[in-house]
């Protein structure tokens, strides 16, 4: 009984360890789908630009986006493989339990078969019984008897059951076996085309670095661009929060309930405006992406020219590079507060989502008008081509005046 009950323990616990070990695959495995599918895009982007004889910026930018996928799509795959070796690891000491708790069963059983050779008459019983030194004892060989039969049945069909988990076990470590010979096989192949990449991105470099002048010039255009860009929205907002407070009448108890709800916000929000805003604030992360299918190619924030040495260059928000035809949408419900010209006639869209704004940069053929209510997912217009032709969308969120990191709002 006591190998029954220590068989009955270590299954539970192997099983507990398997489904963490399948729980582990599984996010891997999402994690995996999420950068070949990722890979692929910007491998369709670098494809559509390479007819472009001209080096440009973005190429540059999708080949790095590219290498740095195809390196996290390694760790993945080692991550895979550690994964695969522990479930192996585990199999195997599972199997070797097993047979070892396989064979204390047969040989309880066979000691079983033995005592009932020895007490097959009822006088050999009936002298095992009145053999007993108590009452107590005697009772106990006699319900022994009675429970017997049960017993050995229950025993033959335990021997049975882990004879066919051992059958079952050596066949998942098989395939557990396999699975690693072939993560191993697109690990090398992973790792070659992570090598021409590389020396790729290196030429693209080395080409750009001859053109610092026109690189230079480029970046300050871009700059004067965005500072002008990032002008016009302050402007709005100004506009916008002067306007909010004159045609929202505020009574001192709307005034104690924005107090006790912890809110500093200028901008005076109508009852539905404030549902928004704080359903926007929610979802942050979860946000859906401004386009269908993209690659950032430039993050928030400053960071290094990926060219030039020794300068840094700044985004207020990320830039997203897609393929010609994709329209931009948004990200959530709100209100058009404004549409701006650009100076390569393209237009920047701003919606405003309570005290939440979002704004969609490099956008041509505009569906949308100024104060028109929009959707989550609505189309907004085409996303259009920058002064190096390619097809590259900038978003931007803001809180109020602040500027805050899309990446940080935007689903994964």
């Amino acid at each position: 009984m006591r190998s029954q009950y220590r068989y009955i323990i270590f299954f539970v616990l192997l099983l507990v360890s398997t489904q963490l070990f399948a729980q582990t695959k599984t996010d891997l495995q999402k994690e995996k789908t999420r950068l070949e599918n990722q890979i692929s895009i910007t491998s369709q982007l670098l494809k559509k630009n390479s007819d472009n004889k001209n080096l440009t910026l973005e190429q540059l930018q999708l080949i790095n986006s590219q290498v740095q996928a195809q390196q996290a799509l390694i760790d993945n795959i080692n991550a895979s493989i550690k994964a695969t070796n522990e479930e192996i690891e585990g199999k195997r000491q599972k199997i070797a339990k097993l047979k070892d708790d396989l064979q204390q069963l047969k040989d309880e059983y066979a000691r079983m078969i033995y005592f009932a050779y020895l007490t097959r008459s009822p006088e050999m019983r009936l002298m095992y019984v009145f053999s007993s030194s108590s009452m107590t004892q005697a009772f106990q060989r006699m319900k022994y008897f009675q429970e017997y039969a049960a017993i050995r049945k229950r025993q033959a069909v335990l021997i049975v059951e882990m004879q066919a988990e051992i059958e079952s076990s050596i066949a998942e470590l098989e395939i557990a076996r396999q699975e690693k010979v072939d993560l191993l096989k697109e690990l090398e192949q992973t790792k070659a085309k992570l090598d021409s990449q590389i020396q790729e991105k290196k030429d693209i470099a080395d080409g750009l670095k001859k053109k610092e002048t026109e690189l230079k010039e480029q970046m300050r255009k871009q700059q004067k661009q965005a500072n002008n860009l990032q002008a016009q929205i302050q402007e709005i907002i100004k506009k916008e929060i002067e306007a909010s407070k004159k045609n929202n009448v505020v009574d001192n108890n709307n005034n104690n309930n924005n107090n006790n709800s912890g809110s500093k916000t200028e901008y005076v929000m109508s009852p539905d405006e404030k549902r928004i805003s704080n359903t926007f604030e929610g979802n942050k992360g979860r946000l859906p992406w401004p386009v269908s299918q993209g690659i950032i190619i430039s993050s928030f924030g400053e960071h290094p020219h990926p060219v030039l040495a020794g300068i840094k260059v700044k985004n207020n928000g990320i830039d997203i590079s897609v393929p010609a035809g994709e329209e931009a949408r948004s990200v959530f419900e709100g209100k058009v507060s404004g549409i701006i010209s650009l100076p390569n006639g393209n237009k920047a869209l701003i919606i405003r989502h309570g005290e939440y704004l979002t704004v969609y940069s490099n956008i041509k053929d505009v569906k949308v008008q100024k104060d028109q209510t929009v959707t989550a997912k609505q189309e907004l217009g085409l996303v259009g081509q920058n002064d190096n032709k390619q097809y590259v969308l900038h978003f931007e969120v803001w809180n109020e005046k602040q500027l805050q990191n899309p990446a940080y709002w935007i689903s994964k």
